[in-house]
């Protein structure tokens, strides 16, 4: 298996037939068929089936075709590192950030290391912290932005200090003029979770005693917060995703010690990074 065979295969998807990905790859059509056919024998599996004339993946090419994306990602990042470190360039930034960790990172102090460091080039992902853990194990990033709770034995970190988790809803559930509340004030109240921290919440409602009303419970910390100005609920986020929200929403910080997120830099032990990356981890130590 070669990589130019992984680097066909994803053209053929994307381009939806052999006949179209052959003229992209500025190559005739039975070269890449048979490399194609090679591919499969040395996979042992199928990766096409034919309907109607078109072509469709298979199960397992569904599958392989993330790792073919993994790999040639993969071997392009690990090119452009070399290049940078025999040519002693600053380099690029290969990073991932949660949504909740935004609002950290892309502020005005961004602007002033990008000034600094016009020639950074920068590769973003965006997910939740298993995403962004899983890409720095296949070596697709280098650094995550990701939230607490979080621990690894493989990985430095750096963490900022903690905020308090807030409230978020529409004036419509606010029920005083308070700036800060306490877990026991949502009692009763019609709740929207972000699932990544769904287990601090619930433990948190059971130790005092409290029996909210969880309308529910959300994959992303975006729309939670959309929900919650649609009036669906409260929802419940760290401080600073909350920035996000539009100017209606009403937020409360929550004074509880057990219910606080830090934000933080990971990346894999004994890993290297470029210049580029080193200056953004000093960048972040000192936000």
């Amino acid at each position: 298996m070669e990589l130019r065979q992984l680097e066909y295969f994803i053209t053929i998807v994307q381009e939806g037939s052999i006949t179209s990905a052959a003229k992209k790859l500025h190559m005739t059509q039975p070269p890449l068929s048979r490399q194609i056919k090679n591919l499969e024998e040395d996979l042992g599996e199928v990766l096409f089936y034919r309907k109607n004339n078109k072509m469709y993946l298979t199960e397992f090419g569904k599958f392989f075709l993330l790792k073919s994306k993994e790999i040639v990602s993969l071997s392009k990042n690990i090119k452009k590192e070399i290049k940078e470190f025999n040519e002693q360039n600053i380099g690029s930034i290969l990073i991932g950030v949660t949504p909740t960790s935004i609002p950290l990172i892309f502020n005005n102090e961004l602007k002033s290391f990008l000034k600094d460091n016009p020639k950074i080039v920068f590769d973003i992902y965006e997910g939740d912290t298993t995403f962004i853990y899983n890409l720095l194990n296949k070596g697709i990033i280098n650094i995550g932005i990701v939230r607490s709770p979080f621990q690894k034995d493989n990985v430095n970190t750096i963490i900022k200090n903690p905020e308090n988790m807030c409230v978020a809803m529409i004036d419509y559930f606010n029920w005083n003029k308070e700036k800060d509340c306490s877990i026991g004030d949502l009692d009763g109240k019609k709740i929207i979770i972000y699932h990544r921290y769904q287990k601090d919440l619930e433990n948190s409602f059971f130790k005092n005693n409290i029996r909210p009303e969880i309308v529910c419970v959300c994959n992303s910390s975006s729309t939670t917060l959309r929900l919650a100005e649609l009036g669906m609920g409260i929802a419940i986020l760290p401080k600073s995703a909350i920035k996000q929200s539009n100017e209606h929403i009403v937020y409360k910080e929550i004074l509880d010690d057990s219910l606080t997120s830090s934000t933080m830099a990971i990346w894999i032990k004994n890993n290297y990074l470029s210049k580029a990356e080193k200056l953004f981890l000093d960048f972040f130590t000192n936000l």
